[in-house]
């Protein structure tokens, strides 16, 4: 059930949330999918994330269009 979970998770991000102009939401769609995001980090559109529960990124960050991160392997510091 934790896995089904997770990978609806992993779809509502990566396939709704991604494609929303809106980087605000998109901001708290991430941080309520357990990503940690610091302060005055811009993500753009159609990111890509596996685990997001995993991953953390720094203040001062910007993910760029159409990248692809994958935290599966353990905690992620971008």
């Amino acid at each position: 059930m934790k896995n089904l979970l997770a990978s609806f998770i992993e779809f509502f991000l990566n396939h709704l949330v991604a494609h929303i102009p809106s980087k605000p939401f998109r901001r708290l769609c991430y941080r309520a999918a357990g990503m940690k995001i610091g302060k005055k980090t811009h993500i753009d559109m159609n990111l890509y994330v596996l685990a997001p529960h995993r991953m953390q990124i720094g203040k001062h960050c910007h993910i760029n269009q159409s990248c692809f991160i994958d935290a599966r392997g353990g905690g992620t510091n971008v």
